[in-house]
């Protein structure tokens, strides 16, 4: 089996560029490139956050499943495109994070390593679902929760934090 090496361009994960996904690889694990989390298709309550670093990796890797990626396309695409200085250390540490938590979810041995060239995504099946647009889930959170802080202090930020997460999640499973 001939080895195909990307050339093309990444995509990158502006927002204004593309929308975000929801990817199920090999039909057990399901990542969504929005919330930057991983979870089990079959026990969603046990949801894992992602690095910002780490979910950028993984968008890349699903987008060109069984394409040699190379470092250097990686290190630009990841921190250097987004003003931040990548290394080889840096890549290695969150290839590793990546795949001890697609390990977490059953999934070993979908990141091949290609010693001082770069890694191959090898996923058996990537399916790709949109997302709704971020602006409108959003305004559906807002319209559902609306939270109540006292006068002066600030609402919890993040990734996951706050009760607006929880009431977008709570969407989610009702919808299904």
């Amino acid at each position: 089996m001939k080895n195909r090496t990307s050339q093309r361009k990444i995509p990158s994960r502006n927002k204004n560029e593309r929308i975000p996904m929801i990817f199920i690889i090999n039909g057990r694990v399901k990542f969504n490139e929005y919330e930057g989390t991983l979870e089990s298709v079959n026990a969603p309550q046990n949801m894992q956050p992602l690095a910002a670093a780490a979910c950028r990796l993984l968008s890349i890797f699903v987008r060109n499943n069984e394409m040699l990626i190379k470092r250097q396309q990686l290190l630009e695409e990841v921190w250097e495109e987004r003003g931040l200085k990548g290394t080889n250390s840096n890549l290695n540490n969150y290839i590793s994070l990546l795949r001890r938590h697609l390990a977490q979810l059953g999934e070993t041995e979908l990141i091949i390593t290609y010693p001082r060239q770069g890694f191959k995504f090898v996923a058996k099946k990537v399916s790709r679902h949109a997302t709704a647009e971020p602006e409108k889930e959003q305004n559906i959170m807002e319209e559902i929760v609306v939270p109540t802080q006292p006068p002066g202090q600030a609402l919890p930020r993040g990734r996951g934090s706050g009760k607006l997460f929880s009431a977008w999640r709570q969407l989610q499973r009702w919808n299904k």
